[in-house]
């Protein structure tokens, strides 16, 4: 990953390609210098969805949960455990991560995005499953 890609504030990162801005650290981890610390929590999708509608930072920014595609724009194929630049996103766990992209052939599933290598795989997840989240806003 080219370093200008992205720049890092504090606990969020720009992505100067999509002007997106996301959280540093999976939802739950806690950044402390420039390391994400501690356990990512889980979420089923619902709790994921609901979790993030009242996501507001301390700066009065809402968050919000990323769609399938805004979540792949992070993944970084060349990269393994985890597929992401791991330094503008420290320690991300190489886990699944929920995007908001229901699967569209069976209401009860639901797209993430492994980042054990970047995969989106080619079938959904229950939405019953427990999987990361990493917030992210406009």
């Amino acid at each position: 990953v080219s370093q200008s890609r992205y720049a890092t504030t504090g606990d969020t990162v720009t992505d100067l390609h999509t002007g997106l801005v996301w959280a540093r650290c999976a939802h739950g981890q806690v950044l402390t210098g420039d390391q994400c610390l501690g356990q990512a929590g889980t979420y089923t999708y619902e709790e994921a969805l609901r979790f993030a509608a009242t996501w507001t930072s301390s700066d009065g920014k809402r968050w919000r949960l990323p769609n399938r595609r805004e979540l792949l724009s992070i993944a970084e194929f060349g990269c393994h455990y985890p597929a992401i630049d791991s330094t503008a996103f420290p320690n991300t766990p190489a886990v699944w991560s929920w995007s908001t992209t229901p699967y569209s052939a069976d209401s009860n599933k639901a797209w993430p995005i492994h980042f054990e290598t970047g995969a989106a795989p080619g079938f959904a997840s229950s939405r019953s499953n427990a999987h990361v989240i990493r917030l992210v806003r406009q």
